[in-house]
């Protein structure tokens, strides 16, 4: 990142040695182009329009020349020597006469009472824009807006934007962007971005000569969603707490602020983030989960060690700390590590998810060693019940596969009646997009619940690592196909999105866009596939 910062500083210095280069070796060639009316101070803009201050620049023709190369401009010119105008044409009100000399230079024509003396200042190209302002930012998104250049020294040919990176939290390169625009465009939407990454957006626009100078801009994205940490590893359980093993994160999309251990008390593998608090206030509004302690990064540099329910307190800054409270000795809990990434004025948070459990948090059963009378008999009751159940689950799974069998020979529907089997790993994308990773042909033909398996089988891809671009490639039958593209390990891939609105469409239409996804699938090569 430091090297990163070292070149951007040579840039910008390249940038604005250039520009003074231009001014200040631009050869001053002088070059009287002739004499033209003026009719001051109803002149004929936007010929020679911008006035330099003060007489000072007017007294000889390199005075003048030298402020109109400062602000850029093709052409200068003298009124009736005791003002100095800039500009990027002349002469549109016609010739004329010029008799009154410079002041600092008698030998030199300074236009006449009505009358302009045009130089050539030898600078060709246009000038940088006004403006350059920033009007949104995202995950992956930059919007900007822009103006015209005063000197625009000619007609304007086409917009260049370029993104270079400053500095960036992502692990992989993150290459340069560049975009060019027609000249009727003053705003774009720069997309595909990598999260957490500063650009030194530059703008510059084009003549019939070349580029001119450009503007620039040092803009930060937005931080993403952190990468999802590892579920704590359970190393040893007793009656009040519970140790486990931590793993530091390296985060593509932002900082790693610090780390949240999360200890839920009730049966359900999943909590709701906002209301997350101390235990003590969780106890107070009979909150069943709590925050039981934060870890500063520098705490969590390696593999960790650490104990729930230890009595000790926890903090990673002077706001509050956390009580590490014993866990009761009756009981199920739920632990889970959270990533907690701060830039900016933005907090994104993420938590660790478990193989055997749908949201992420494991499961700790904490167990009580209760001696009371007749507690034999019970264990003996609970012996029987537990076998008989087993006995029966047996029973009926071969029973099942009997009736299975029998009548697997009326499984089969016609073909106007099929509608589309898909087996497969099936991605789903915001508003009713989905990437499709696999596809197997069908082996036997039975009826599916298309969007139950959807939902059994989908990965969600997170907003922020798609951009639908506004560019249409074609229409299909049921929706556009857009230009987009995806996040994968901080890499943009590129893809086409179909974006069709199905909950719009009509029970005959959704059965003929489901048969035409099948034909799609069926007849391409693609390992991939955007509907």
């Amino acid at each position: 990142m430091q090297l990163e910062k070292m070149q951007l500083v040579y840039l910008l210095t390249l940038m604005v040695w250039i520009q003074v280069d231009a001014v200040e070796n631009t050869e001053l060639s002088g070059d009287y182009i002739g004499c033209f009316r003026h009719h001051y101070p109803n002149s004929d803009l936007p010929d020679l329009s911008h006035t330099i201050n003060g007489t000072a620049a007017a007294h000889t023709v390199e005075n003048c020349i030298t402020e109109c190369l400062k602000l850029f401009f093709k052409f200068a010119g003298i009124f009736n020597g005791q003002s100095c105008l800039c500009g990027s044409s002349y002469g549109s009100q016609g010739a004329a006469n010029c008799t009154q000399a410079c002041y600092g230079n008698s030998s030199q024509p300074c236009g006449d009472l009505q009358a302009l003396s045009v130089y050539a200042t030898g600078y060709m190209v246009p000038g940088p824009p006004n403006r350059l302002i920033v009007n949104q930012t995202n995950e992956t998104l930059i919007a900007l807006s822009w103006e015209a250049p005063s000197a625009t020294n000619g007609a304007l040919t086409e917009w260049t934007i370029s993104a270079v990176v400053v500095e960036t939290f992502s692990q992989g390169p993150v290459s340069p962007r560049i975009w060019t625009y027609p000249v009727g465009i003053t705003r774009a939407r720069l997309l595909g971005l990598t999260p957490a990454t500063q650009y030194n957006v530059s703008l510059s626009v084009a003549n019939t000569f070349g580029p001119g100078l450009p503007i620039y801009n040092l803009v930060w994205t937005h931080i993403a969603e952190p990468s999802q940490p590892d579920s704590p590893e359970v190393l040893n359980k007793n009656r009040s707490t519970i140790t486990v093993k931590l793993k530091p994160v390296v985060n593509e999309f932002g900082p790693v602020s610090k780390y949240r251990i999360v200890v839920s008390t009730e049966e359900r593998t999943f909590f709701d983030r906002k209301y997350l608090k101390s235990w003590g206030e969780s106890q107070n509004e009979s909150i069943p989960y709590y925050i039981t302690a934060e870890l500063c990064p520098k705490d969590l540099l390696n593999e960790t060690q650490f104990v729930v329910g230890d009595g000790k307190r926890y903090s990673c800054d002077s706001e509050r700390n956390w009580y590490n409270a014993p866990l009761q000795t009756k009981g199920q809990f739920h632990v889970s590590l959270g990533i907690v990434s701060t830039f900016q004025g933005l907090t994104k948070i993420a938590y660790s998810s478990a193989s055997h459990s749908h949201n992420g948090i494991i499961l700790l059963d904490v167990p009580t060693v209760v001696k009371k009378e007749g507690g034999e008999g019970l264990l003996t009751f609970l012996k029987i019940a537990i076998a008989i159940s087993g006995l029966l689950l047996v029973i009926s799974i071969v029973v099942f596969l009997m009736i299975q069998r029998k009548y697997a020979g009326h499984r089969y529907l016609r073909r106007d009646q099929q509608e589309l089997n898909i087996r497969g790993a099936v991605t789903e994308v915001e508003n009713s997009a989905f990437v499709y990773d696999e596809y197997l042909p069908e082996e036997e033909d039975r009826k599916v619940d298309y969007y139950d398996m959807l939902h059994q089988r989908i990965w969600n891809i997170p907003r922020n690592f798609l951009d639908i671009w506004p560019e249409v490639l074609s229409e299909g039958s049921f929706g556009s196909i857009y230009r987009g593209t995806v996040q994968r390990k901080s890499q943009s891939t590129d893809v086409a999105i179909y974006a069709i609105q199905d909950s719009e469409l009509a029970s005959e239409d959704k059965r003929n866009m489901l048969e035409g996804l099948d034909i799609l699938v069926r007849g391409g090569d693609q390992q991939e596939l955007n509907i």
